[in-house]
């Protein structure tokens, strides 16, 4: 049973705190190559055929954009380098998550280019959305500096675009209409956000780098980490804005949202990534939140569970997160290169703790 103590602070919100919800785990990655820089996101599969497996975004000029790990943390391969986009020595991956569809997909948010590249579970592009960077819906769907990207219902896919740059807007697709060509019009359900003048846009939430996004299944609505504006802004699943938080612990001292992803099978928990913008190693932490009381007519109040402050020996510029559906185990990816804990380049762990926590205030 929950303590009085730990459910009175619970019913009165923040700034009550649960400590022991994560902890990071210091021995992993075991094999992350000395030349992997600015990871800036993470996907887990955990249906692939031969046991789980992290999907790891990279910038590296040496190596493959993504890395794939198992559980252990042992680097098992590499793929990406036919697909993703190579500018100024660098590759254009920003951000990355599976579709589990009939089988499962990888979705890579190519900002450099303004691309949505699909592939099957093999690393083999099938689909790509955008040609170059631009706000156009007609006669093609173009992106921006597009940054992430989740799934709803059936063959729904969200997009965020993005990082920045000319749009600041989130998309949502059909990825079956139009024989799965998501740069036709026809997968186009909506657009929140910039793009007046077209039938499908449905709300503008007034967002300012819209840089990460999650769904969130027990509602069927979508939450957005709106980086600049210093929020997290909730979606309704025809693009509606039914509300945000913008919380005193996210907010000055606890950093901007950067990333965002929950875990919403056994338990409902949001996480948060938080950093300054621009970054400069202050205010970091993955924020973990009660979602339990987001309705889907109303995003409910801002509780903080745990709040995990981020050395910079370890990570700077916290970004893009993956929980694992199986484990409840999330990772997190840390874009700025200089972040280093032996061969550690800015990639963590935080691992799952299932006994009872204690109250901090």
């Amino acid at each position: 049973s929950t303590p009085s103590c730990v459910l009175a602070m619970l019913l009165l919100g923040p700034p009550a705190v649960i400590a022991g919800l994560y902890r990071i785990d210091p021995s992993w990655p075991r094999g992350l190559p000395a030349a992997a820089a600015e990871i800036s996101a993470v996907a887990v599969n955990h249906l692939a055929a031969g046991g789980a497996e992290i999907h790891v975004s990279q910038r590296g000029s040496s190596l493959d954009p993504i890395l794939v790990f198992d559980r252990a943390g042992r680097l098992l391969r590499s793929w990406g380098n036919a697909s993703v986009s190579f500018v100024n020595d660098t590759w254009g991956s920003h951000g990355l998550n599976v579709q589990f569809a009939d089988e499962q997909r990888f979705w890579i948010y190519d900002m450099y280019t303004g691309q949505v590249l699909v592939h099957d579970k093999n690393g083999a592009l099938i689909s790509k959305g955008g040609s170059t960077q631009g706000s156009a819906l007609l006669p093609s769907l173009q992106y921006g500096n597009v940054a992430d990207g989740d799934f709803g219902l059936g063959p729904v896919a969200y997009v965020a675009d993005g990082d920045g740059g000319c749009n600041d807007r989130v998309i949502a697709l059909n990825t079956t209409a139009a024989a799965g060509n998501i740069s036709d019009p026809e997968a186009l359900l909506w657009v929140a956000g910039n793009g007046d003048g077209s039938s499908k846009h449905v709300s503008d939430p007034k967002f300012e780098s819209p840089h990460s996004l999650t769904y969130h299944r027990r509602t069927n609505t979508i939450l957005v980490a709106d980086r600049e504006m210093n929020r997290t802004v909730m979606l309704s699943s025809h693009g509606q804005m039914i509300g945000e938080w913008s919380c005193p612990a996210l907010g000055g001292a606890g950093g901007k949202a950067w990333g965002v992803r929950g875990t919403f099978h056994d338990e409902d928990l949001v996480f948060v990534a938080a950093a300054e913008s621009p970054e400069d190693g202050t205010h970091q932490f993955v924020h973990v939140l009660d979602g339990s009381h987001i309705r889907s007519d109303g995003i409910g109040p801002c509780r903080v569970l745990q709040s995990i402050p981020l050395d910079t020996s370890r990570c700077v510029t916290p970004h893009e997160m993956s929980v694992d559906a199986e484990t409840g185990d999330m990772y997190l990816a840390c874009v700025t290169a200089n972040a280093t804990q032996g061969n550690v380049a800015g990639l963590v762990k935080f691992a799952r703790v299932r006994d009872e926590g204690t109250v901090v205030v």
